[in-house]
C-alpha cells in the first residue's frame, strides 16, 4: 500500500457539527490489520452522534470523537503471520462506541483487530456487505420469535432495512407480519416485497384495526425500534403474555408503561442488542450467520440485501446527511470513501 502522504481523511465530530480531518497511519499493533473502507452506511443513529444529540457518555466527555457504526472493505496490511492470512479479503465491521478501540467507520482507513473483522467469501461485492449490522441482527431478532413461540411478530418502523429484511424472512418461514408504517408511500414499498397487513399509525382507526389483527394473528411480539407514545398504544391491544422487544428509540422520547400491562395480562418487556448477542455465539455459530447471509447475496439478496440509494465522497458530508434523512424510505445512503 502507497503511505506516501502519510495521511488518510475520516469524519469526526465535535458535539455539535462533523467535519472532515486527516489522520495519520501508524504501524500496526500485535493482532491487528488495517482495512481500506470501500463503503460505510449513513444510518439514524449516526446522524445524531454527529450533530451531538446522541446521549452517550463516550461522544459527551470526549471534545472530537469519530463517527459511523458499520462499513465494508478490503485488507490491506495485517501484523502477524495469521493477519496476513486476511490481506485482500473482503471484510465487514462494526463500530461499537461502548467498547475499546472505537474509531467510527466515516474514514478512509480503519485499523481493527482480526477478531473483530467478519470476512467473506472470494468474489463478494464489497459493497453488498457495507450494511451487516441488519442481516446479523435479523438472527437474535428470529431467536427470540422461535424461543417465545410467538406465531406472528409486529414491526415497528417495517419500511426500515431491518424491517424489510424481517418481513422477508418471515414469508421465508411463513410466519404472518404486521407492518406499522407512518407514511402512505410507504405502504406500496412493503407491498412490492410481499408485505400483508400493512398499518398507518397515524390513521384515526389504527388502534381498533392492530387489536383486531393482533388478536387474529395471535400476534405476541412487537419489534419496537421507535419508542414513544406508540409502544404503550401497540402493547395495549396486543394478547396477554405478548411481548415488546426494544430495538432502538428512534422517537428520543421515552417509553410509559402501564403496570397492570405487566400485573394481570403477563407481558413482558426485552431487547435486540446485537452487540450483547454477538459475545456469546460461538466462532461456529458466526460462520453459520455469515455464510448463510453470504449466500443469499450471492444470489441476489433475497431476504438479506440491502438496497443502495446513492453514495457520496467523505467530502460531500452536508448532502450525504441530507439525503441519508429525505430518501432513507427508498434505500442506504452510503459513503464511499476513497473516492473523489
Amino acid at each position: 500500500m502507497d503511505k506516501s502522504s502519510h495521511t488518510y481523511k475520516s469524519i469526526v465530530s465535535d458535539g455539535k457539527k462533523p467535519y472532515v480531518v486527516d489522520q495519520e497511519f501508524r504501524e500496526l499493533k500485535p493482532g491487528e490489520v488495517l482495512v481500506k473502507v470501500e463503503a460505510t452506511t449513513i444510518n439514524s443513529v449516526d446522524r445524531l452522534v454527529a450533530m451531538g444529540l446522541y446521549e452517550a457518555p463516550e461522544f459527551r466527555d470526549n471534545p472530537e470523537y469519530g463517527v459511523g457504526y458499520e462499513g465494508s472493505g478490503i485488507v490491506e496490511e495485517g501484523f502477524g503471520e495469521d493477519e496476513k492470512k486476511l490481506v485482500g479479503s473482503v471484510v465487514a465491521f462494526f463500530q461499537d462506541p461502548s467498547l475499546p478501540g472505537y474509531q467510527g467507520a466515516w474514514r478512509q482507513y480503519i485499523y481493527l483487530n482480526a477478531r473483530d473483522v467478519i470476512p467473506f467469501p472470494p468474489g463478494t461485492d464489497v459493497q453488498s456487505v457495507c450494511s451487516v449490522t441488519n442481516p446479523i441482527t435479523v438472527f437474535p431478532m428470529m431467536e427470540q420469535v422461535r424461543d417465545g413461540k410467538h406465531k406472528a411478530v409486529i414491526l415497528g418502523a417495517a419500511c426500515s432495512a431491518i424491517g424489510k429484511m424481517i418481513i422477508r424472512k418471515c414469508r421465508q418461514l411463513k410466519i404472518p407480519t404486521i407492518s406499522i408504517i407512518r407514511k402512505s408511500h410507504q405502504r406500496v414499498t412493503l407491498e412490492e416485497i410481499g408485505a400483508e397487513n400493512i398499518l398507518d399509525s397515524t390513521s384515526k382507526t389504527f388502534v381498533e384495526d392492530l387489536k383486531e389483527i393482533a388478536t387474529d394473528l395471535e400476534a405476541t411480539i412487537f419489534f419496537d425500534p421507535v419508542g414513544g407514545d406508540l409502544s404503550m398504544k401497540v402493547l395495549e391491544v396486543m394478547p396477554p403474555l405478548s411481548t415488546i422487544s426494544f430495538m432502538d428509540n428512534m422517537s428520543k422520547k421515552k417509553v410509559v408503561i402501564d403496570p397492570l400491562q405487566i400485573i394481570f395480562a403477563q407481558k413482558t418487556i426485552t431487547s435486540v442488542n446485537l452487540s450483547e448477542w454477538m459475545k456469546v455465539q460461538s466462532q461456529e455459530r458466526i460462520g453459520e450467520v455469515i455464510g448463510e447471509i453470504a449466500g443469499d447475496l450471492a444470489q441476489g439478496g433475497e431476504v438479506y440485501g440491502t438496497d443502495i440509494y446513492t453514495s457520496y465522497s467523505l467530502f460531500e458530508l452536508k448532502d450525504a446527511l441530507k439525503s441519508s434523512y429525505t430518501t432513507a424510505s427508498r434505500g442506504k445512503t452510503i459513503f464511499k470513501p476513497n473516492s473523489l
